[in-house]
């Protein structure tokens, strides 16, 4: 189930994506390691970027353009935030998938062909996550994984045209301690997200209407309350 709760700073599921934050992994045992990768979108203006990755039993610390991702890609467990402990986080995306996650890994396909990235050889393998009978919009993951299933390179196409892909810099294999991709302690604390409410509201602005709202799209439903200043939205 997806969720999102916004509440001045957005607290939004949107924001994270399984396949656009956490590496693909074939099972928790995989060795510690640090991946420094380039992500290179290859449509529109956006300029390459770096992603690093720190693993440690099952669970990832990605960075990448201002934004930090902490998570368990065999359990397709997400957080991402922008901020930090000291200036606050905003906005911040909690995502877990489930077996009725529209999105979800549904299945991995061996595809028979290796690359070799950074002097390291892997198996490229073409990720599912969506139902095989909805082929819309035409979207399809592969991901190149070592022989100790370290992903090091991944390619997305959308609709046969290449849409982004990341390569290999640098991997260091070496002991990573569980604080290095254990989430900030402050992050989930409540009390950073109602700041707001101190401060007076402004003069002359209309207030929003309350209202629950529930929507259907292509067997996915979308539930939306509000009251004012707070919105609940829960899609699943």
């Amino acid at each position: 189930m997806r969720f999102s709760i916004m509440v001045g700073l957005v607290l939004a599921s949107s924001m994270a994506r399984a396949d656009d934050n956490l590496p693909y992994s074939p099972s928790a045992d995989v060795p510690d390691y640090v991946a420094t990768m380039t992500v290179q979108p290859l449509v529109g203006p956006t300029a390459a970027y770096t992603r690093i990755v720190t693993h440690h039993g099952g669970w990832v610390r990605v960075e990448e353009m201002q934004a930090t991702t902490y998570g368990n890609p065999a359990k397709q467990i997400s957080v991402t935030f922008r901020g930090d402990s000291q200036t606050g986080y905003s906005p911040v995306s909690i995502s877990r998938e489930t077996s009725t996650s529209y999105e979800r890994i549904r299945g991995v396909i061996e595809t028979g062909q290796t690359q070799t990235h950074g002097s390291e050889r892997c198996a490229v393998r073409e990720i599912q996550r969506r139902d095989p009978d909805r082929s819309e919009p035409g979207l399809k993951w592969l991901s190149c994984v070592t022989a100790d299933g370290i992903e090091i390179a991944t390619k997305v196409f959308v609709n046969g045209s290449p849409f982004r892909q990341s390569t290999l810099v640098k991997l260091e294999r070496r002991p990573v301690s569980a604080e290095e991709v254990a989430l900030p302690a402050k992050l989930l604390d409540v009390a950073q997200w109602l700041h707001f409410d101190d401060q007076p509201a402004a003069t002359g602005v209309k207030r929003q209407p309350d209202f629950a709202m529930r929507m259907h799209w292509k067997g996915a439903v979308r539930v939306m309350r509000r009251h004012d200043p707070w919105i609940y939205d829960e899609a699943a």
